[in-house]
């Protein structure tokens, strides 16, 4: 019985139902309804006449049903279990072909209790990537799957000895806010796309990693922008692939995720080079950084949204005017009291950026950045090695509040897998649908 041609639309049902059937056709058609299921305990017997009668228009008669379920056998099992939960009766189909299959190739005649572990474990991970997260408390689980037929040493059992394709295991334990939840793996296939585009990612960074720490000074220049934009090209199409989206999600909690409060929260990109560093950050709610330099040589490059850059100078056109600033990097709370320079902070470059546009900037030069729409998300690729100190300028020695916080790591676990999923829905297009973790 092949499904594309039994399967019959519930709209066609009532004009080709079929007559009444015996044992063998009506136990076909309910092994094909129940596999259609993707819990365990699939269909109410109650429900499966009709159920039979929508998608495969088959009438069936009364009683035939438990007579089914009761006599029909494979390879001398039975073919279904009924069980009952509460008031309710589910059936199910009660010893899987690939254990048939091992029957066939031993000899050893299949039990009616033996664990189907395999079809398990596939409920299992459909279970815990439901929702908003892609975990559950352990004891959430090992209750659910006890209720659905399993005995608690085989929850265990299921755990420690299934494994994917590639020999990593399904599942895996975490320690999350002082809980223990269970964690579903990443499967074989989008594993091993994240690998593949991991591989492409890092290849690109080693390079020019290479080409920078051959520099005196070990500093990205401004001859590099075409690199740069090639590689945060790449880049981007790493951070909005879901497979590899699904694989950051399960290593998320050992990610140095930190907040500049009031200004932007920052994503480390894992990579181990000599010479340079690379960070994603993303502008929420922002009004405008204050006016400040970088202690390296930098690029940004816009992934998402847009933004205003301007850098300052200093004008000393009229004698009397002057600013006020600070040396960040000695003293981070910027406690002290500003220091005061000759001259007026006047905008010399202003440059509107959005998607896939990307600009230099040199460690002396002083900037401000303004979200458009008060959000931006960009790949900052730095230089590793400091050139100058951090200073902060004002025209009149006022400062956002914000300005004297210090940086703040993000510690929660829920405040790191909200973080991640706000970066990958905010990258994915218009038209494709939001998903859950």
């Amino acid at each position: 019985f092949k499904r594309d041609r039994l399967a019959i639309k519930p709209s066609r049902a009532a004009a080709m139902v079929r007559p009444r059937m015996e044992e063998a056709e009506v136990s076909k058609s309910l092994k094909w309804l129940l596999k259609r299921g993707e819990l365990d305990w699939t269909s109410l017997v109650e429900e499966v006449t009709k159920d039979l009668l929508r998608w495969r228009g088959i009438c069936v008669a009364e009683g035939l049903i438990d007579k089914v379920v009761k006599t029909a056998r494979k390879n001398g099992n039975l073919r279904y279990e009924d069980r009952q939960r509460g008031s309710q009766r589910y059936v199910r189909l009660s010893v899987p072909n690939h254990l048939h299959g091992q029957q066939r190739e031993t000899g050893r005649p299949l039990e009616q209790h033996e664990v189907d572990f395999y079809k398990f474990s596939v409920d299992m991970a459909k279970f815990l990537r439901q929702g908003t997260r892609p975990y559950q408390d352990l004891a959430t689980v090992v209750k659910e799957f006890v209720h659905r037929g399993l005995e608690r040493s085989h929850v265990e059992q299921l755990l420690r000895t299934q494994r994917h394709s590639d020999g990593r295991c399904r599942f895996e334990r975490l320690l999350l806010d002082g809980r223990e939840v269970l964690w579903a793996t990443p499967n074989t296939k989008p594993f091993q796309e994240a690998e593949e585009l991991g591989r492409e990612m890092r290849k690109a960074m080693n390079n020019f990693d290479n080409k920078v720490s051959q520099r005196d000074g070990k500093q990205v220049l401004k001859e590099d922008s075409k690199e740069v934009e090639d590689l945060c090209a790449i880049i981007g199409s790493w951070l909005q692939s879901e497979a590899c989206h699904v694989c950051r999600l399960h290593g998320f909690d050992k990610i140095d995720l930190d907040e500049v409060p009031g200004v932007m929260k920052r994503y480390p990109i894992f990579f181990d080079g000599d010479a340079i560093d690379i960070r994603i950050h993303y502008f929420k709610e922002t009004s405008e950084t204050t006016i400040h330099n970088h202690r390296m040589n930098f690029f940004s490059y816009c992934l998402k949204g847009g933004y205003d850059h301007e850098v300052w100078g200093v004008s000393t056109a009229q004698g009397q005017e002057h600013h006020y600033a600070t040396n960040r990097s000695q003293d981070p709370s910027m406690e002290s009291p500003m220091q005061k320079f000759a001259g007026r902070l006047k905008i010399m470059i202003a440059h509107s950026y959005g998607e896939g546009n990307c600009y230099f900037l040199d460690h002396e030069a002083p900037h401000t950045v303004r979200p458009r729409d008060g959000s931006a998300l960009t790949i900052f690729v730095k230089s590793k090695c400091d050139s100058a100190d951090t200073w902060v300028r004002s025209p009149d020695q006022t400062l956002p509040e914000h300005s004297r916080t210090k940086d703040t790591p993000i510690k929660g676990a829920e405040d790191k897998l909200a973080f991640l999923e706000e970066i990958w829905q905010l990258l994915q297009p218009a038209s494709r649908p939001t998903r859950c973790a």
